[in-house]
Order: C-alpha cells, then sequence, then structure tokens
C-alpha cells in the first residue's frame, strides 16, 4: 500500500482516494474480502452474554456452538443463510440445551437478546428463518448427539484443562471478554 501511495503523490492521489479506488474495485467485482464465518458471529454472540452468566457456562455454550456450527457445515439447507443468522440460531439452540446446572436466568437471556437486537438487528423470538434453522439443528442434534452426555463430557474436559493448566482446580475462565 505504501508504494501505491508514492506512487499515486507523483500523480497527485491522496491516501484516501486510493483507498477508495480500491474499495471501489472490490465492490465491482463483489469480491468478499474476508467475510465473517458463522463461528466468529458465535464468538462474538457469546462475548455478548451477561457478565452475571458463568464462564462454565459460557464454555458449554461456545462448545456446543462450535459443534453445531460444524454439523450446519455439512447441510445443504444451511447454504445461502447470513453468517449471523445462523450464528444467533446456533447459539439459540445451545441456550436451550443447557441443563439445571448451567441455566441462564430469564432476564440474562432478556437482556441477551437485547444485545443481539441492537448489535445485528436480528431478533430471534419472531423470525421464521432462525425457527427453521433451530429446528434443523434441533433435528441434526438428536440424530448425532447424546446432548446431556455431550454437556458432561464438556465439562469434564473442562474442569481438566484447568487441572492441568494451573495444577490444581480453580475458578472457570475462558477467553471472552464480556459485556456488562
Amino acid at each position: 500500500m505504501e508504494d501505491m501511495i508514492k506512487l499515486g503523490q507523483n500523480r497527485s492521489f491522496s491516501p484516501k482516494q486510493l483507498v477508495q479506488m480500491e474499495h471501489d474495485i472490490l465492490f465491482t467485482l463483489e469480491w468478499d474480502v474476508l467475510p465473517s464465518t458463522t463461528i466468529e458471529f458465535v464468538h462474538h454472540m457469546i462475548c455478548m452474554l451477561p457478565s452475571d452468566v458463568p464462564n462454565s457456562t459460557k464454555y458449554v455454550i461456545q462448545e456446543l456452538s462450535k459443534y453445531m456450527s460444524e454439523l450446519a457445515i455439512c447441510v445443504y439447507k444451511f447454504i445461502g443463510f447470513k453468517a449471523s443468522v445462523k450464528a444467533l440460531a446456533i447459539v439459540s439452540v445451545a441456550i436451550d440445551s443447557l441443563d439445571a446446572n448451567s441455566f441462564i436466568s430469564t432476564d440474562a437471556q432478556c437482556s441477551f437478546s437485547l444485545r443481539i437486537f441492537d448489535t445485528f438487528e436480528i431478533w430471534a423470538h419472531d423470525d421464521e428463518v432462525i425457527a427453521m434453522l433451530k429446528e434443523e439443528l434441533n433435528h441434526l442434534i438428536c440424530h448425532n448427539t447424546n446432548l446431556s452426555e455431550f454437556v458432561k463430557l464438556i465439562l469434564s474436559s473442562h474442569k481438566e484443562e484447568e487441572v492441568i493448566a494451573s495444577g490444581s482446580p480453580k475458578s472457570t475462565t475462558m477467553n471472552v471478554s464480556t459485556s456488562s
């Protein structure tokens, strides 16, 4: 880019004009530069969970969501939907799949839904596409996974990782920044 700017200075192009020309070319070619993936949206959405949701619960949601994202890649019905819409369906199914030990309060779920709407302008509770994707995900999970056993496996592997990392059990931490 620096070389292009130097060349442009000799021809009276400003750096801003050069960037705009690059944008115009990419737009004309309909070339998406590093489009966001479903799993990236999943990560951002999990970061939007309220701070009162325990990190161990966020970890379970994260792992369930990663698993469902991988399943969804293999399903033709999921092609053609925005990554953000697929991600919300996936995170919603993960939250709905939590057991009594990892339950998220109604207030936390409402706060989360509002944050998602404010950021992505997607409302999971009214959207027919998300409802259809959630139904398809639930169908996939039922045929491929014993969900309660999978959640137990996730929690036990997370606890083992903590013991290995620290030498002794400690409070659950996760590489997810949270917003209040």
